[in-house]
């Protein structure tokens, strides 16, 4: 028998839940922002900077993101610099499933609603009952 469309979705979103809980399941830190290398140029009188061709100064990492509407920014070293890679990334990936996640969902939704959404809302979690 071949499945449904909706029944194809619902393979599909525990195939991406799945991942979503491993992946969760093997970070332990997240950082949002972005993370760049930069050569600067200091402006001296002099400086190897500004000769013909110029060496900048670097590589320095620097880290920004945004909070409360601005810009944060901040210097770091090269072991910080491969933490903050792993976080970012960690980061990115998670949002990308998510991101397939709500995308099957989105096509799922007619599919949903002509079929009556409540029968599809999944196993419900108890509650703790206090002792």
């Amino acid at each position: 028998m071949t499945p449904t469309r909706l029944e194809r979705y619902e393979a599909q979103m525990r195939r991406l839940a799945k991942r979503l809980s491993t992946e969760a399941g093997l970070i332990r830190w997240v950082a949002s922002g972005n993370l760049v290398q930069r050569y600067t140029v200091c402006g001296k009188p002099g400086c190897r900077c500004g000769a013909d061709p110029p060496q900048r100064h670097g590589p320095y990492w620097q880290w920004t993101k945004k909070v409360a509407g601005r810009t944060v920014t901040r210097r770091l070293g090269d072991e910080e610099a491969q933490l903050f890679q792993q976080w970012v990334g960690d980061r990115q990936r998670l949002q990308a499933t998510l991101a397939a996640m709500e995308e099957v969902s989105d096509k799922a939704v007619p599919l949903l609603v002509a079929s009556g959404a409540s029968s599809r809302r999944g196993p419900r979690r108890r509650s703790r009952s206090p002792r």
